[in-house]
């Protein structure tokens, strides 16, 4: 049997719940994800779980691009223009960078969305930027910040590549 002094008991306790923070974390990035997708026998932007991820003061950004909803109400009714203009469209994100600091987190994701509108269909390079919030329900999402990296849209014409000015910059 090994024993534990208190202090490292005290030490391994706090990492565990950093752990378990961390992986609440990418569990709300997930669901965001997921209640975004949709376009396949399956209810594209569902507003009712989308609506359970954000705090009441939150913020969605993806100005230049998309559009800037401030407020969780006005973020669910920018959502609920994006089913028409994403009839299918998937979320793939990957490589998260997340740092927890007592009740607020921020996380940094690159993402990969696959999607359809009614010009054509295309996938999207981005870096999602997010800060987040402990609230009495868990972590919840308080800034949504989207920057497009890479485009590329697939049209009947041929296929078109569009880059950030960014990645164009030396």
């Amino acid at each position: 049997m090994t024993v534990v002094s208190g202090m490292e008991e005290a030490d391994m306790q706090g990492r565990l719940l950093e752990m378990e923070d961390y992986r609440a974390i990418i569990e709300l990035k997930s669901r965001y994800c997921n209640a975004c997708d949709g376009g396949w026998d399956r209810t594209t932007h569902d507003l009712k779980i989308l609506g359970e991820l954000f705090t009441e003061d939150a913020v969605w950004d993806g100005r230049p691009t998309l559009p800037l909803a401030e407020g969780r109400e006005a973020i669910l009714i920018m959502m609920q223009g994006f089913r028409d203009t994403f009839p299918f469209i998937i979320h793939n994100v990957m490589n998260p960078v997340i740092a927890i600091d007592g009740d607020n987190a921020t996380g940094q994701w690159h993402a990969i969305l696959h999607y359809r509108t009614p010009k054509g269909a295309g996938t999207s390079y981005s870096i999602y930027e997010d800060t987040f919030e402990r609230t009495a329900a868990g972590w919840r999402i308080k800034l949504l910040r989207v920057t497009g990296a890479a485009h590329v849209e697939f049209r009947e014409t041929g296929t078109r590549y569009k880059f950030s000015e960014s990645l164009l910059k030396p």
